[in-house]
């Protein structure tokens, strides 16, 4: 019995070994990537790669891509290689090879580098993640649903809103209690998502917007390690759900919106109800020849939607306000401007007025500079590539990554960049600048599709907010903010609390 024991100990003891051997020799192979292809690159550790901080949580993915680009600089390299765990990425730092890539040669590197699956996991069939050739069809569709006309259409719906946000803050200063702007502006915003898709058709909306907060900011908000791992792996290493059989996203959270629509298109259809939102563009979708859509599939549209445009057109307000508490002669002047387009409407906002209102733009693009949605933004290579000017060879299924927030903190670009300086988007300053030096909306094809409409929706909450009050900080608000290593986006890892004062 003992030497049978010893046996199988002795059995276990050298398979443990050859496994172990194997998984080291794999990982020498792997991180010996980039090496071959002759690219620089830093020394990845076992498993890990460079992402180490940043799947424990020590540091944002904006803050570790920003380092390796800085690193990047330094060396006087136009691009590197990376590893997140074992999965080579390659990292482009100079601007105009990133112009390349996402604008001239853009037929090589057409799709984000995320998982889709439509059959098991539904919600990932969404215009963001979708590739080929249903991508190019349902971004030709849904482009009239972004536009100009179509903000202005909402802008009534848009106003109405910003009135119901003024109540809010009003019996917050009466109270006189302190504002946490971050979840007073998601709430807002989530409102306004909703008011332009399908506001109507529910009675209980403030119980909707409630649920919609909770859905849309746990996609982006990491609440455990695990989370953080699953939200960098969709965007990263899409493979891995494949391999391990992960959802993306949970059953509870895929029947929710799968039911929302439901409900929608029942209501509508059977009320003979036609509007010209998104889910009424979605709708007539479902009977395209070139393009039908099914529940599933709308759900996916409507998810992304709100999902995308729930903290990022939210955080840009609340950083900027922040901004411009810190820097008060900066925030009259911004309210000058405001006051003096305003003169003699009765107080009353058009849509005409939002384009007199430089400054104001002015801001909103700092703050886009300096806290950008997308800290990096990515593309997978879908056919072969070969660098300008190099031998070296970036082969299909290769993840790009354009680092951000690198290029907006780069001094040659913003001189002085953790300075807040609107005048850096001065008309003169503009055009001093090198192309692709500013992308907080992308370039090229997959430009963000609801930009323009996020814009007027940023733009209208300022000028609201900022008319009517005055804002200072609060004495436990961070200066400077820390960037919250859960969140996928540049969020405050504390609070941003305000001293609200209404003036007008």
């Amino acid at each position: 019995m003992y030497l049978i024991f010893c046996y199988v100990c002795y059995c276990f003891t050298a398979i443990t070994v050859v496994l172990i051997t194997l998984f080291l020799i794999v990982c020498k192979v792997i991180n010996g990537y980039w090496e071959r292809k002759g690219a620089f690159t830093l020394k990845p550790k076992i498993f890990f790669g460079n992402a180490q901080s940043v799947i424990f949580q020590k540091r944002s993915l904006g803050e570790e891509i920003k380092e390796f680009y800085d690193k990047l600089n330094s060396n006087g390299v136009q691009y590197g290689g990376y590893y997140f765990l074992m999965r080579p990425i390659l990292v482009i730092s100079d601007l105009e090879l990133i112009k390349r890539m996402l604008v001239t040669d853009c037929d090589h590197f057409t799709d984000h580098s995320m998982y889709v699956n439509e059959a098991n996991d539904p919600l990932t069939g969404n215009l963001f993640a979708l590739k080929g050739e249903k991508w190019k069809k349902l971004r030709v569709h849904l482009s009239s649903a972004y536009n100009t006309k179509t903000s202005k259409v909402m802008f009534d719906t848009l106003l109405s809103c910003c009135k119901e946000m003024e109540m809010a803050i009003d019996n917050k200063v009466k109270s006189g209690e302190v504002v946490d702007i971050v979840p007073l502006l998601c709430d807002v915003n989530m409102a306004i998502l909703l008011a332009c898709t399908c506001q109507m058709e529910f009675n209980n909306l403030k119980h909707l917007t409630s649920t919609l907060h909770h859905y849309c900011s746990s996609i982006l908000h990491s609440r455990t390690t695990w989370d953080s791992i699953v939200n960098l792996m969709s965007f990263i290493f899409p493979q891995f759900f494949t391999i391990l059989k992960v959802k993306a996203y949970s059953e509870e959270l895929t029947n929710f919106f799968v039911s929302l629509v439901n409900d929608i298109v029942h209501h509508r259809q059977a009320n003979n109800i036609i509007r010209k939102d998104l889910i009424g563009l979605l709708i007539q979708l479902k009977s395209d020849k070139e393009l039908t859509l099914n529940h599933k599939e709308i759900a996916a549209q409507l998810f992304l939607f709100l999902a995308a445009g729930h903290e990022t057109t939210s955080l840009t307000p609340a950083f900027c306000i922040y901004e411009l508490c810190i820097n008060q002669c900066l925030q009259d002047k911004i309210r000058d401007e405001i006051s003096l387009t305003l003169l003699g409407t009765n107080g009353v906002i058009s849509f005409d007025d939002l384009s007199k209102m430089k400054y104001v733009d002015q801001c909103i693009y700092e703050t886009f500079r300096k806290y950008p949605t997308m800290v990096v933004h990515s593309r997978v290579c879908t056919k072969t590539y070969v660098i300008p000017n190099t031998h070296v060879t970036v082969t299909k299924g290769t993840p790009v990554l354009i680092p951000t927030y690198g290029i907006h903190m780069d001094p040659r670009y913003f001189p002085n960049p953790e300075i807040y300086d609107p005048e850096r988007f001065s008309e003169h300053t503009i055009s001093d600048r090198p192309s692709c030096s500013f992308l907080p909306f992308g370039v090229g094809p997959r430009t963000c599709i609801a930009y323009k409409f996020g814009l007027v929706q940023v733009k209208l909450v300022l000028i609201t907010l900022l008319r009517r009050y005055k804002f200072s900080l609060h004495a436990s608000t961070n200066v400077p903010l820390e960037h919250d290593p859960k969140h996928f986006m540049i969020y405050p890892s504390t609070p941003i609390l305000l001293y609200v004062e209404r003036i007008v």
